[in-house]
């Protein structure tokens, strides 16, 4: 059990990172073609549109990741009757509250409007977008039931590939409709193709892999229902906090600077995102069915260990990262968009604390997730919320988009203590080792930050700028490299290269 597991966990691994990695590039790729067959403004009101559907979504209600928790547990236990009425629980819940949720933005379609001060021109294209978005809204978490599940099995490779696929389809239909003139519902409808023919491919596999899911009778039990809303209305409250970092400042700078400011903050904060928020966020993802497969079993001491790997790797990263991301930004987006979507070095560096912050956080919350004891963290992030939209609509005026992306990190430093504190205390974890531990990365990573840090400073402006920054971040990941690795090879007095090799992967690696 435990070998297939591990296998399970690598391959999910792989496919998700392998995905990901060539949905980003191809996401770059593609960018500067949507803006020339858009503009920089009415791009701006596509990834404005792209919040407001990730606000709609709130409309499961954390259901979907309850079903995986709580579809791992009647799994384990062979218990396919109850996996059958734990699918029609979460469907009796998914769909009426998306019909709420999409009618009720239907009915403030004109008030959007308004809103986000769409111009005459555009007025049209965006109603009929948003309409689909509402559309998507109301049908997506349903029809993610089945992933969910097979997410339990955790057939996650399959799941990713599977993603990425239909992705690079959409993104294909996005490209064809705008050549065609169809302005940004365009990728509205690339989007409702994508969710349609996932949730088909998922239900032939399925069906495929386990024989013993049925879907017949029709019917819940009042059991069921309650179980996953006991753990979905926790983590409700989780998603929205997560969405507020990650989606409400496109609202608020469109609000209340313009779209086209939207379009800086992305694209300032691309790298960003795609350093904290997509790779750090892998090997969480990836361990949430298998760690919470651990908790059922009772394995505290296999939680404890992987928790302490993760809190390392995780630091270490951030820190990494977040200096990449500095010294290689302005050059990146001069390349790819040009230097009027750059927001500056400041804009930058607030970014770079961000990546330390979500890193860290990102980096183990899937253990309290798996626990199911998600109360503590779910009250520290209403906190975060109402912090997080109050500051940013106050110092939006004072700093522009500088501001919000201030006040998302403020409000992210709430997490970032709270989280380990109480892991250390679910999975007893001596507080002085771990904090010794911490200072390690911390006192490892400095060296590398001065030297490299240093070097960019006092680097000449030349012709060949980008080779010289591809060779500053090789430096970098070099030194990041001695500094952990090759200084601890150096403290092995015995055994042979072989095994002092095992003991680096023991110390540094899970």
């Amino acid at each position: 059990m435990t070998s297939n597991r591990t296998k399970r966990i690598i391959n999910g691994f792989i496919a998700t990172l392998g995905g990901g990695v060539t949905l980003q590039l191809l996401t770059i790729l593609v960018t500067p073609l949507y803006l020339e067959l858009t503009s920089q403004e009415l791009f701006g009101v596509w990834l404005t549109l792209g919040s407001v559907l990730a606000w709609i979504n709130l409309a499961d209600a954390g259901i979907n990741t309850a079903l995986v928790r709580r579809s791992i547990e009647v799994l384990e236990g062979n218990c396919y009757d109850t996996l059958r009425r734990l699918i029609y629980g979460s469907l009796l819940f998914l769909l009426p509250i998306g019909f709420v949720f999409s009618l009720s933005g239907y009915l403030l379609t004109n008030l959007l409007v308004e809103f986000f001060n769409i111009g005459s021109s555009i007025e049209k294209d965006f109603i009929k977008t948003f309409h689909i978005l509402l559309l998507i809204g109301l049908i997506s978490p349903s029809l993610k039931v089945i992933g969910n599940i097979l997410e339990a099995k955790q057939h996650i490779a399959f799941t990713q590939t599977i993603h990425t696929i239909t992705t690079i389809i959409s993104i294909a239909v996005n490209i064809i409709l705008l050549s065609m003139g169809m302005g940004i519902v365009s990728f509205a409808y690339g989007m409702l193709f994508k969710v349609a023919i996932t949730f088909i491919i998922e239900l032939i596999y399925l069906k495929k892999i386990d024989k013993k899911i049925i879907f017949t009778p029709i019917g819940t039990a009042k059991k069921e229902v309650k179980s996953l809303v006991k753990f979905g209305g926790w983590f409700q409250i989780l998603k929205i906090a997560n969405l507020i970092s990650t989606s409400a400042d496109n609202i608020i700078i469109a609000a209340m600077l313009g779209a086209s400011y939207v379009t800086v903050y992305v694209f300032t904060g691309k790298l960003a995102y795609l350093f904290a928020v997509f790779l750090l966020s892998i090997i969480p993802s990836i361990l949430f069915p298998s760690v919470s497969q651990l908790f059922e079993l009772k394995h505290n001491e296999k939680v404890r260990s992987l928790y302490i790997g993760l809190s390392k790797i995780s630091m270490r990263l951030g820190i990494f990262l977040g200096l990449i991301y500095y010294i290689i930004n302005e050059e990146f987006i001069k390349l790819w968009v040009g230097m009027d979507s750059y927001g500056g070095s400041e804009l930058t560096l607030i970014f770079v604390v961000w990546i330390f912050l979500e890193s860290n956080i990102r980096g183990v919350s899937a253990i309290i997730y798996s626990s199911e004891d998600i109360r503590g963290l779910a009250l520290i992030s209403i906190i975060e919320l109402i912090l997080n939209v109050v500051l940013s609509l106050y110092l939006v005026k004072i700093f522009g988009v500088f501001g919000v992306v201030l006040a998302t990190v403020i409000s992210r430093m709430l997490g970032f203590l709270y989280i380990p504190l109480k892991l250390n205390k679910m999975l007893g974890v001596n507080r002085s080792k771990f904090i010794s531990g911490i200072l390690d990365v911390l006192g490892k990573s400095t060296p590398m930050v001065l030297i490299v840090a240093s070097i960019f400073y006092n680097m000449e402006e030349h012709n060949d700028v980008q080779i010289q920054l591809i060779a500053l971040v090789l430096t970098a990941t070099i030194l990041n490299i001695i500094f952990f690795e090759g200084v601890f090879l150096l403290k092995q007095k015995d055994g042979d290269w072989k095994s002092r090799i095992k003991k680096v992967r023991d110390c540094y690696f899970l």
